[in-house]
């Protein structure tokens, strides 16, 4: 992976997070906000219990709220590698080149 690969890959993920984000707030979905900067954001992961009993809501609460988070922010992303690329299969060998699934 090339410094340009790296910088990409995350201008691409912030710029994606920054917009999944303002549109969740918009709605009067700051939960799931939350869970993802207090979990996936944060220096040290707590457990989804301490998340939980910080934001006033159950472990699998933080769970689900996480999952959804993730999954407008892996929507977003492949909105936005959508724009640069041809094909279906040029999105595909895209995202694998940037987060290798």
């Amino acid at each position: 992976e090339t410094v340009f690969d790296r910088a990409w890959k995350t201008t691409v993920v912030n710029e994606s997070v920054a917009r999944v984000t303002k549109r969740m707030v918009e709605a009067g979905r700051e939960t799931p906000v939350k869970a993802f900067e207090g979990y996936d954001l944060a220096d040290e992961k707590p457990t989804y219990e301490a998340l939980g009993a910080r934001l006033g809501i159950k472990a699998g609460d933080v769970r689900n709220h996480l999952f959804a988070f993730r999954e407008e922010l892996r929507k977003e992303i492949r909105a936005e590698l959508a724009e640069t690329t041809a094909s279906e299969e040029e999105l595909e060998e895209e995202w694998n080149a940037l987060f290798g699934t």
